[in-house]
C-alpha cells in the first residue's frame, strides 16, 4: 500500500505542476527517475519469523504488520544489539502511514523495544536510542487519541490535520502535511473502511496543506 514505481513516475511527470499535487511530487521526488525500476518478486516468503546468517552475523526477521504497510517486517541483529526498524519507524519527520491503526504501528514499535536494542535505525531519519523509541511511540499515541476526538467531532482528515498543525502540537517534527495521510489511514479504520483505498487521495490532501504553507510564506516574505 505505497507507490509502485511505475505510480511515482506517472504522479512526477504526468501530473500538472502548478497544482498542489504536481508540485507536490515534483518537490520530493522530481529529482528521482523511476521509468525503469523494476520490483522482483521475492524468492522466499514467511510467518511470524525468520533467522538467517549473513557472513557469521546472525540475522532475525520478525513480522509486524499490518503497521506502516501490510507486510511490515524488522530486523533484528541480536550480538550487535541493533534493530532495522524500517518505516516502522520515522525519526525527525512526521510519519506516513498506510495501513495501521496506529496503535499497530506502536505495538510494533513495542516489540522492537523487546529486543533490548542499544540502537534502532530507522526507515527515515537519525539513528534513535530507546528512549527516543518510546518518545516516539508517545507520538503515535497521542496522535491516536486526537485522532479518535478529531473523528468524533466529524472533522475530515484533512480539517483533523490542519487543527493539529495551527495547534503546534508537534513541533519537534518535519513535513506536518504528512498528518493527513496518517489520519486519513486512521479515520479509515475508525470508519470501518475496507475497501480498497486510494493512494492519490490521502497524498492530494498533504499536497494541498504543504501548498497553502508555501503561499503563505511566500506571502508574508
Amino acid at each position: 500500500m505505497e507507490p509502485t514505481p511505475q505510480e511515482l513516475h506517472a504522479l512526477v511527470r504526468e501530473s500538472d505542476p502548478d497544482q498542489p499535487l504536481g508540485w507536490y511530487f515534483r518537490r520530493h521526488f522530481g529529482k528521482f527517475d523511476f521509468s525503469d525500476i523494476r520490483v522482483l518478486p521475492p524468492t522466499a516468503t514467511f510467518s511470524g519469523g525468520h533467522d538467517l546468517t549473513v557472513g557469521r552475523i546472525p540475522v532475525e526477521l520478525h513480522e509486524v504488520g499490518p503497521a506502516h504497510t501490510m507486510g511490515g517486517l524488522v530486523v533484528h541483529l541480536p550480538e550487535q544489539r541493533v534493530v532495522f526498524a524500517g518505516d516502522i519507524v520515522f525519526s525527525g519527520d512526521h510519519p506516513c502511514h498506510w495501513a495501521g491503526p496506529l496503535d499497530r504501528v506502536s505495538a510494533a514499535a513495542e516489540r522492537i523495544l523487546a529486543f533490548d536494542p542499544e540502537w534502532i535505525v530507522p526507515g527515515h531519519g537519525p539513528l534513535l536510542t530507546p528512549d527516543q523509541l518510546r518518545t516516539y511511540m508517545a507520538y503515535l499515541d497521542e496522535l491516536s487519541d486526537q485522532a479518535l476526538l478529531l473523528h468524533g467531532q466529524g472533522k475530515t482528515p484533512i480539517e483533523a490535520a490542519r487543527i493539529l498543525i495551527d495547534e503546534d502540537r508537534y513541533p519537534g517534527l518535519g513535513l506536518p502535511e504528512r498528518l493527513a495521510i496518517t489520519l486519513s489511514t486512521e479515520f479509515r479504520h475508525l470508519n470501518q473502511d475496507r475497501s480498497r483505498p486510494s493512494l492519490v487521495e490521502p497524498f492530494t490532501l498533504a499536497a494541498r496543506i504543504a501548498w497553502q504553507h508555501a503561499s503563505d510564506t511566500a506571502a508574508s516574505a
